[in-house]
């Protein structure tokens, strides 16, 4: 699933790129529609958050970082591409799960090497400080 999910994302960039430049550029989203595949953009949407769950799943249940870290490309791609089809729910779910995700990847990291998740952490923070401020 993550592998069709995949071609289908890669699809829409290239077949429907007049269609996400018009998107990217604030035009109206119903008259430029992102479908790749599917015979909607929700249905689009559905897919990529089923293929979301199942890059996470793999990511928790494999106990080596090696692992994980190659699950989180097609991850941090299905999220943008849900932002770009403009399914709102769905970019909203891959969002709560990238970011749970991370902090779970965080964490086991930590665990393992004190001195690379202080890195991770503190990197982490000095953006969350730059974004915030004014």
């Amino acid at each position: 699933l993550i592998g069709l999910m995949v071609i289908a994302c890669l699809y829409s960039f290239i077949a429907e790129w007049n269609n996400i430049s018009m998107l990217l550029q604030g035009k109206d989203e119903y008259i430029y529609e992102v479908k790749s595949l599917f015979h909607s953009k929700n249905a689009f949407g559905l897919f990529i958050f089923i293929a979301c769950l199942s890059c996470t799943f793999i990511i928790y249940t494999s106990n080596n970082l090696k692992y994980m870290i190659p699950c989180f490309i097609p991850l941090l791609l299905f999220t943008i591409m849900s932002g770009i089809i403009g399914c709102k729910t769905v970019l909203i779910c891959c969002c709560l799960l990238v970011f749970m995700t991370f902090i779970y990847v965080v964490i086991l990291t930590y665990k393992e090497s004190k001195k690379v998740g202080t890195i991770i952490i503190s990197i982490l923070s000095t953006l969350v400080l730059f974004h915030t401020s004014p």
